[in-house]
């Protein structure tokens, strides 16, 4: 897979941003997707929102965490969709792990710890 190449989009259940802390924990399986313009969509933009792959999704959930990755998650839109997309940050070679870094908000967020 050649640097910069698109691999794949996280897929999941969509939940408002903010509703994951009023209702239940947050998934591990959990992509913030941020909100455009402070998310007022009085001034034409648009709230944050989760997109959570826990209980069903594409293969993009189970990417594994790693913090030197070959490959970066980055919000993206086309027309009114917006989504999570996951794109080459290097060449990757046949046979070696798709990874993405996590971020240090994940580990703390779950009560883990890197072990990279």
């Amino acid at each position: 897979i050649f640097a910069g190449t698109w691999i794949a989009v996280y897929l999941g259940e969509v939940i408002p941003e903010g509703e994951t802390e009023k209702s239940r924990q947050k998934s591990m399986y959990s992509f913030t997707v941020p909100a455009i313009g402070n998310g007022d969509t009085q001034r034409g933009g648009a709230p944050g929102f989760e997109i959570d792959g826990r209980y069903y999704g594409g293969m993009a959930r189970f990417f594994n965490h790693d913090c030197m990755p070959n490959m970066r998650a980055s919000p993206e839109q086309v027309g009114k969709m917006r989504f999570i997309a996951f794109q080459a940050a290097r060449d990757i070679h046949a046979g070696e792990e798709l990874t993405l870094h996590y971020g240090i908000e994940f580990f703390h967020d779950h009560g883990l710890k890197c072990y990279c």
